[in-house]
């Protein structure tokens, strides 16, 4: 009872603490004073923790050898991002380049992400939705990449076939600008590709047609069609030697594909030369049916425009389907053919007798469509450059080859540059010290200054 008297008057109640517990926190306390005390720094400790968990190791051991362990982690990361981004890794070939960026790997990765990241931003600003406008600028854009990825292709082969074959006088310098401007080509030719077989959002394809066909999916897919295919018809109908080699250069990249192959070849162009020939005749007798289609009245004239270029579509399909599978040592598929050149024919239809009408009716409205399209594309094309430049600036900002070595981080910039295809991006060591100097970050990034902002 003289305990909860004690509190009920306030008197001190007896200590309940156990003395073995009371033991085990002091010693547990001096251990802990001794380790701060000993701990030669708290920064190489957390980075030893870090290091103990990636490795499974007590970080005693990791923390005794942490130089290292260091270096061996920044040699994984920095080889993890030279198979990411290949230019990065034939710009470490040389061995003072590596000295210089030892410890500015994750930096240069940012680089390479800031140059992936314009390609990959295009690709998403065509599968995002939006207006009727922007969607057939987004439409002529495809066409635009799919002409560019056979010119790409050929450009490829030709160069590879120099680099590989150089006559007795050529010198050293001239087959390795041979073998750079092969590998940017192709590059341009694989982005090119990609982005052309990328569905544009909102698009009507030809899968959409055969599962609903109704006239509204078929007027759908025929209009996308159209836009897609005015790039290639006006090179056609302008520059027919370019149309050819591009033709050539597409054929040829889908026999590579059947066999395995990343790239064409020259061989590979060399053979499906005849089906872009033959390609590219039944494209300008297309154009002259729609254009140069005769009749008595205006809807005469475009009902015969449609099925002109019906019929040679169908053709164009066909041929550029055998030209690129056929003697390949692969299964040609009549039914994948067929198939193909319906859809050529559908596209066609509503594309040639389309086309007739908008002659027909030519004037300020179909003028004013055609500026809406290319304005739109124009703008859209302006702030994702800048975005690029944007993200260019800021990785360059970062790295700290950037002070040490200007020149060299010149170097991968231009390597990099190549290597996804973007092109005209060369920014001298001396820009890079300036800019390094100037703060023009401060004026630029985040704020409205910029000039290519609104």
């Amino acid at each position: 009872m003289s305990d909860l008297l004690d509190q009920f008057l306030g008197g001190k109640s007896p200590s309940k603490v156990d003395p073995l517990d009371e033991e085990l926190r002091d010693i547990a306390a001096a251990r802990r004073s001794i380790i701060m005390h000993n701990a030669a720094s708290p920064d190489a400790a957390a980075r030893a923790n870090v290091l103990s968990r990636e490795n499974g190791l007590p970080p005693t051991i990791v923390e005794q050898h942490l130089p290292a362990f260091e270096i061996a982690r920044r040699s994984e990361r920095a080889n993890a991002l030279m198979a990411k981004h290949p230019a990065i890794g034939r710009w470490s070939s040389d061995p003072r380049n590596i000295a210089a960026a030892a410890d500015d790997y994750d930096n240069l990765g940012k680089l390479g992400a800031a140059f992936a990241s314009r390609i990959a931003r295009d690709k998403r600003d065509l599968m995002a939705s939006g207006g009727f406008v922007e969607r057939m600028g987004d439409l002529f854009k495809s066409g635009v990449y799919s002409l560019d990825q056979g010119a790409a292709a050929v450009r490829g082969a030709l160069q590879d076939w120099s680099a590989r074959n150089p006559l007795p006088w050529t010198s050293a310098e001239n087959t390795e600008a041979a073998v750079v401007a092969a590998r940017q080509a192709r590059a341009i030719a694989r982005i090119s590709r990609d982005m052309a077989g990328t569905k544009v959002a909102g698009e009507t394809d030809w899968s959409a047609v055969k599962e609903r066909p109704t006239p509204g999916n078929v007027l759908k897919f025929g209009l996308d069609q159209t836009v897609k295919s005015v790039p290639g018809m006006a090179q056609a109908a302008l520059m027919l030697p370019a149309y050819i080699l591009g033709q050539a250069g597409s054929i040829g990249q889908t026999r590579a594909n059947v066999q395995g192959r990343e790239d064409a070849d020259l061989q590979d162009v060399g053979e499906a030369t005849p089906a872009a020939l033959l390609s590219a005749a039944l494209e300008r007798i297309g154009i002259r049916g729609i254009f140069g289609a005769t009749g008595k009245n205006a809807v005469m004239r475009a009902t015969k425009a449609g099925a002109t270029e019906a019929v040679t579509e169908f053709g164009q399909s066909a041929v550029e389907y055998i030209g690129g599978h056929s003697q390949t040592g692969t299964e040609f598929s009549t039914d994948e053919m067929l198939d193909q050149a319906f859809a050529g024919a559908v596209a066609g239809g509503v594309m040639g007798g389309g086309m007739r009408g908008t002659v027909e009716a030519s004037g300020p409205v179909a003028r004013r469509a055609r500026g809406l399209v290319k304005q739109f594309t124009a703008a859209n094309d302006a702030v994702l450059d800048g975005q690029f430049l944007d993200g260019l600036g800021k990785a360059i900002n970062g790295t700290k080859l950037a002070t040490r070595d200007p020149d060299a981080l010149s170097s991968l910039i231009r390597d990099l540059g190549e290597e996804v295809g973007v092109e005209q991006v060369f920014i001298s060591g001396e820009k890079i010290v300036a800019y390094q100097s100037s703060g023009a970050d401060n004026d630029y990034f985040g704020e409205c200054a910029c000039p290519w902002r609104t």
